[in-house]
C-alpha cells in the first residue's frame, strides 16, 4: 500500500468514504458540502477498511470483497507489507455503520475466495 499511488481518494471516493471526516468542516460553505453531509448521516455508506489476508494470496486493486457471501465492495490497494510480514489491503465496502458482527471477509483473487480479517487501517505495529 503506497501513499504515492493513493487509490483511496479519487473522483469516485469522497473524503467521507475515505474516513477523512476530521479534516472536513461541514459548518463552512463549500462546493459539495450538502453531498458530504448526506453521506455522513447515512447508516449504510461506503467506507474504507483495512483487511489482512488469512490465506495465501496477493490482494490487488479492484479485486472483489465479500462479506457473508455477498459482494460488498472492492480492494482499492493491497500487497505484501514487509514491515509487518502480512498481505494487507485497503477496501472500499458498503456495510452498515454498526459494522459486521464479526470481522470475517473474503477477497476474490484469481477466481478463488481468500479469507480476510478486518483490521485497523494503521497497519504498523507500535
Amino acid at each position: 500500500i503506497r501513499a504515492d499511488q493513493l487509490h483511496e481518494l479519487s473522483s469516485d471516493i469522497t473524503p467521507v468514504e475515505a474516513g477523512l471526516n476530521r479534516f472536513i468542516d461541514l459548518n463552512r460553505p463549500f462546493n459539495g458540502r450538502d453531498v458530504l453531509r448526506a453521506q455522513n448521516e447515512q447508516s449504510d455508506k461506503r467506507q474504507l477498511i483495512g483487511l489482512k489476508l488469512l490465506d495465501r494470496g496477493v490482494p490487488r486493486q479492484d479485486y472483489p470483497v465479500y462479506y457473508d457471501g455477498k459482494q460488498v465492495g472492492k480492494v482499492t490497494s493491497g500487497g505484501f507489507a514487509p514491515y509487518v510480514k502480512e498481505y494487507l489491503a485497503m477496501a472500499l465496502v458498503k456495510i452498515p455503520s454498526t459494522g459486521p458482527k464479526d470481522t470475517s471477509f473474503a477477497i476474490e483473487i484469481r477466481g478463488k475466495k481468500h479469507r480476510a480479517k478486518k483490521v485497523p487501517t494503521s497497519f504498523l505495529k507500535r
